[in-house]
């Protein structure tokens, strides 16, 4: 590594973590102004005059954009901090399961219905089981969303092929247009109006951590399958039956 590159290196370090440190101080005053707004908003739940009823709309405003941001913050340090992945031995199975018996109240409150196809063999498989989860709940975020105007139809499939095993997300959406489906992963960028441009982000670092991509297949007018692609560990063993 030469000198130039060292530098850069070290310059960038030191950026990460001063935006980190930036963004733990922003967090405190951010959450002191949202619980002062929602305060002032309970002084005016019943308004006595017109004036009383515009003050209470616009600090519901100045509430609802501080809790966005502090959304974003979260969000933020979450991508940003180093992580230590708390691996165990978990059922792929139980793990989606779980996750779709905590969304489909909400997914089927927006006209959608889900399908889970699994390997009739579901494999235990080393994961940090949080994190994995959090990965899973954002794509079938980003798969509600897509659908939440219209309603559709989530599937969630397992393969196993001899040395990968790959998880599916696939909605029935109105499709990713190609010019920026190249874009979908970075940080920051969303096509939604009240999006973070976090969760499809924060997916694809979960999944790397753990060995793996994540990819997506799009068309416009029929839908998307993000792909979860994890390599086979040399020694696992199989989930018992039921």
């Amino acid at each position: 590594m030469d000198a130039s590159t060292s530098e850069t290196s070290k310059r960038l370090v030191f950026l990460g973590s001063l935006v980190g440190h930036l963004a733990h101080e922003l967090k405190n005053p951010l959450s002191t102004l949202n619980l002062n707004l929602q305060l002032l908003m309970e002084d005016l739940e019943h308004p006595a005059s017109p004036k009383e009823a515009r003050i209470q709309r616009k600090l519901a405003l100045l509430r609802t954009e501080t809790s966005r941001l502090e959304c974003i913050l979260d969000d933020f340090l979450r991508y940003a901090r180093p992580h230590r992945l708390q691996v165990e031995l978990a059922s792929i199975s139980a793990v989606i399961d779980e996750i779709l018996d905590f969304m489909e109240p909400e997914l089927r409150s927006h006209g959608i219905v889900v399908h889970k196809l699994y390997t009739h063999d579901v494999e235990l498989y080393p994961l940090d089981r949080s994190c994995f989860k959090m990965a899973l709940m954002n794509l079938l975020v980003n798969a509600q969303q897509a659908m939440a105007d219209r309603g559709g139809e989530i599937i969630v499939r397992t393969d196993r092929h001899a040395d990968q095993l790959v998880i599916h997300v696939i909605d029935t959406g109105p499709g990713i247009p190609e010019e920026i489906r190249a874009r979908i992963f970075d940080v920051y960028f969303s096509t939604k109006r009240r999006g973070t441009g976090m969760g499809l982000a924060q997916a694809r670092r979960v999944v790397e951590d753990h060995g793996g991509t994540l990819e997506v297949d799009s068309e416009v007018g029929k839908g998307s399958d993000f792909r979860i692609t994890l390599p086979r560990p040399p020694a696992i063993r199989r989930a018992p039956a039921g």
